[in-house]
């Protein structure tokens, strides 16, 4: 994709400045989308008990087909 790189680390430290000054709901999705990957639509889909099982991050994260760009698909997972 054009355009498409990864943050440098000046970017990441620039980035990381902005997130601290947020309020938790947000830095928790640029967070996850930050380490996961994912799009803003399947970063949004997620539910609590799609991340935390009994007060711990779970490994891997999943997203259903119908969550992801074109709704088709295999469910898409990072961990």
């Amino acid at each position: 994709m054009a355009g498409r790189r990864s943050l440098t680390p000046l970017d990441e430290r620039m980035l990381l400045s902005v997130v601290r000054e947020l309020p938790p709901r947000d830095r928790c999705l640029i967070t996850a989308q930050w380490f996961t990957g994912f799009r803003i639509s399947e970063i949004l889909s997620l539910k609590v008990g799609s991340v935390l099982r009994d007060g711990e991050i779970v490994s891997k994260i999943g997203v259903a087909p119908r969550n992801m760009k074109g709704g088709y698909g295999r469910s898409l997972s990072c961990g």
